[in-house]
């Protein structure tokens, strides 16, 4: 028998009761002599150890204490002999096999019905299961928290009574709260709200809290103790109690304020990809029209006399109409449609030859200050960075009312994945930079943001055309170049260009020689323009210089006459943009039909296709709108002398 007999124990069938509870019990249940021998040992003992109760009783309990452990004994069988309980104590012992399991212990004194104390009693219960379930969730929340803190996902916890609120430590920085300080209260987390948009989050959650709102999200700034300001979002799920009141509500926060950065700058770029196409349309009109004017008026005032009171009235217009066409160069310019002429150059050769220019357009009240140290080399026109230039230049002496001091720096720099993060429109890697800073009143966010756009000016009524920094925008693109802006009002303003560098070899110079008078001819032109005033006037100059012209303003019209044509054509010329088929497509037809005449392609803008074509050699040139009379008897003299070498087909 298992159970020990005992000298005053209860009636037999209490007694049989209690053995049979003792037998059946799925923990082990052992009692001892005070020095520590088995006297019983039940069925959940042999169980969890593996020994039969015959192996166990009369000898020592150390036999299921590990070696590591056996100090536990003594100090247990002292507590039962000193009348103490030992309730929940987690240890390890040892099975028959050897192998260690985890167990809960409650031991307790066995007492005589004199109340001395005979021996001990022991309940042991197998927690191996449950330590491998809180393993598991300990390493389930560790890999939570993980994947929490490295997604930079914050989240929290309101409860419905007393308004108390959990915050992760993710949570707290994302709210520049140091964590364990937040208050833990809905007013804590209110009161870190942007003052223009609390009143919005506690109205949000003021109608999920009364259960209109199970779902919520919403999007806010919050304003660090600092001062910075930082714009995040949450998503939350409410739960309520069966009479509808809050249970609880949970959610998750991330930081999206890189993110709405990145996306408004993407709008800046698609608005000013979209105005810059505007502006090449507006401009190519517009060009059209300005040419009939000077062109008219260049015809008319050659034909008068010196002396002739008229011929000043007619110069008037022609300037007038140059003061526009240059306005109209700066829409091209932004619209990134122009034609330059790039070559390798230093860019502390361009500002070391327009300092003493700068000297005086800023004046004495301005310092200029120059660092040129860059040894890397672009590939970029020249004359058009000398315009950019004078453009920042003047920009920046408008924002210096009182004075000041204006630093025009070049240097090689590398921009980092850092920094192109920080800005997608600026590429990592190597760039020759050049940067113009000033002293002046600055600029807040939203004329930043703006500060490219054409006709956006500060300036105020009849200061400012609001093209010149657009068509530095343009130029900087149109030459592979990325410019960037750092203003802040009172701080002045940094603008920064970055041009790719080249590694092609420094262009040696061409002095300049003066222009022979232009001279006319007898060759055979094809001119085609859809604009019928602009192409009256260029049939009119041409036969002026005694070609023979043959002028349409439908480009399949040239085609056809072209085809059935019987003399010879020496020289196309045609705009770009016509109505019906493109001037390329048009010459290209031309091409198949055996036509192997040169052309000019005339326009108030030029398609980068176009442009791949005007090289040296091949017989195509350009001629930009407007043009003069002048200008356009020149160019076709030279396209009609060039020697050619290989026609584009």
């Amino acid at each position: 028998m298992r159970w020990p007999l005992r000298v005053d124990r209860p009636p037999e069938s209490h007694w049989q009761l209690l053995a049979a509870i003792v037998e059946s019990a799925e923990d082990a249940i052992i009692s001892h002599t005070p020095d520590g021998l088995i006297l019983s040992w039940n069925a959940g003992a042999e169980k969890l150890f593996g020994f039969s109760a015959s192996e166990v009783i009369g000898k020592s309990l150390s036999m299921i204490v590990p070696a590591d452990r056996s100090s536990e004994l003594p100090a247990n069988l002292a507590c039962q002999l000193g009348g103490e309980y030992v309730k929940n104590r987690e240890t390890v012992r040892q099975r028959k096999d050897g192998s260690l399991i985890p167990v809960q212990l409650t031991l307790s004194p066995v007492r005589d019905h004199h109340g001395q104390i005979i021996g001990g009693a022991g309940i042991l219960r197998d927690i191996s299961e449950r330590q491998r379930a809180e393993q598991a969730l300990r390493e389930a929340e560790e890999r939570m928290r993980f994947a929490l803190e490295v997604s930079h996902v914050g989240v929290w916890q309101h409860e419905g009574a007393g308004d108390r609120v959990f915050w992760s430590d993710e949570l707290a920085l994302m709210h520049g709260v140091k964590p364990g300080t937040f208050g833990g209260y809905l007013a804590d987390f209110l009161a870190t709200v942007h003052p223009d948009e609390r009143d919005g989050v506690q109205s949000a959650i003021g109608q999920a809290i009364v259960g209109q709102r199970r779902e919520l999200t919403v999007e806010y700034t919050t304003v660090w103790p600092n001062g910075t300001e930082h714009r995040l979002s949450t998503t939350a799920h409410y739960t309520y109690g069966p009479s509808g009141d809050l249970r609880r509500g949970a959610g998750v926060t991330v930081d999206v304020t890189e993110q709405r950065s990145l996306e408004d700058q993407l709008r800046q770029a698609q608005k000013m990809e979209a105005v810059g196409q505007l502006a090449g349309g507006v401009a190519h009109d517009f060009n059209n029209m300005l040419n009939v004017i000077i062109g008219y008026a260049d015809v008319m005032s050659g034909q008068l006399a010196a002396d002739d009171p008229h011929r000043s009235d007619l110069q008037e217009i022609v300037k007038a109409a140059k003061r526009s066409a240059a306005l109209t160069q700066q829409l091209v310019a932004f619209s990134r449609k122009q034609i330059l002429q790039p070559r390798v150059l230093q860019l502390r050769d361009v500002v070391d030859g327009m300092t003493p220019m700068l000297r005086r357009l800023l004046g004495e009240a301005v310092d200029l200050r120059t660092m040129t140290s860059e040894r890397g080399r672009v590939k970029a026109d020249a004359g058009q960075l000398e315009q950019v230039l004078v453009n920042l230049i003047l920009n920046a002496r408008d924002a210096m009312v009182d004075g000041g001091t204006l630093t025009i720096e070049t240097a090689d720099v590398v921009v980092d994945d850092g920094a192109s993060r920080q800005d997608p429109n600026l590429p990592a890697g190597p760039y020759v930079m050049i940067a113009v800073s000033d002293t002046g009143i600055g600029m807040d966010s939203p004329t930043r943001r703006r500060v490219f756009e054409p006709f956006f000016s500060t300036k105020g009524q009849g200061r400012g055309t609001g093209l010149g920094l657009a068509s530095v925008y343009g130029v900087v693109k149109q030459s592979g170049g990325h410019i960037t802006v750092r203003s802040e009002l009172g701080r002045g303003s940094t603008f920064t260009i970055y041009l790719p560098p080249t590694y092609d070899s420094p262009e040696s110079g061409r002095g300049g020689l003066a222009e022979a008078p232009v001279r006319g001819g007898v060759e055979t032109i094809l001119l085609v323009e859809d604009e019928s005033a602009l192409l009256d006037f260029g049939r009119k100059v041409l036969e002026q210089y005694g070609y023979a012209v043959h002028a349409h303003n439908d480009p399949n019209e040239a085609v056809r006459f072209a085809s059935s044509f019987t003399g010879g054509i020496q020289l196309i010329v045609s705009d770009v943009v016509l109505a019906g088929l493109s001037g390329p497509t048009m010459v290209a037809r031309l091409r198949q039909l055996g036509m192997e005449a040169p052309v000019i392609y005339v326009s108030g803008y030029t398609a980068e296709a176009i442009v791949r074509h005007i090289t040296p050699g091949t017989g195509v040139s350009f001629l930009p709108k407007p043009y003069s009379s002048l200008d356009l008897a020149r160019k076709v003299r030279d396209a009609l002398d060039a020697p050619v070498h290989a026609l584009p087909r």
